[in-house]
């Protein structure tokens, strides 16, 4: 269990740089980054705040790849919206709270997509119930 973790944050932590150009990247690419001053608060959210996001994360979501996931849709989100900020002393609790509602949002489309997959059944399998049904 431990090697799995410390593999999974290696691994993580290989991956941050391309996933920082990535965020940064995305924002410009919204048209939402109309200065450098927004990348380069993005730039200082991840290269500090990161490995404590993840772990809110990871604690809410019990899964490190939803949990890598979780917390660059909320440094999305939070690049976005960056207007609503209110205070540069308040910035890594109002970045938290976005990690902590992006991961209840995943969890219930986890258990939304759980409940179909028990009512319904997988794909495959409906396709041919109705296909043994038409022959």
């Amino acid at each position: 269990m431990v090697s799995s973790t410390c593999s999974a944050l290696i691994n993580f932590h290989s991956r941050a740089k391309k996933r920082l150009y990535l965020n940064t990247r995305l924002l410009s690419l919204r048209g939402r980054a109309k200065s450098d001053t927004l990348s380069e608060r993005v730039v200082f959210w991840v290269t500090n705040y990161e490995r404590q996001l993840l772990s809110i994360a990871y604690n809410v979501l019990r899964d490190w790849p939803a949990a890598e996931d979780c917390v660059q849709e909320s440094l999305i989100k939070a690049g976005l919206r960056i207007n609503q900020l209110k205070s540069t002393d308040s910035e890594f609790s109002w970045l938290s709270r976005i990690v902590v509602n992006q991961s209840k949002t995943m969890l219930r489309q986890r258990y939304n997509y759980i409940i179909l997959l028990s009512r319904y059944g997988t794909i495959r399998h409906r396709f041919n119930e109705v296909q043994s049904s038409v022959s």
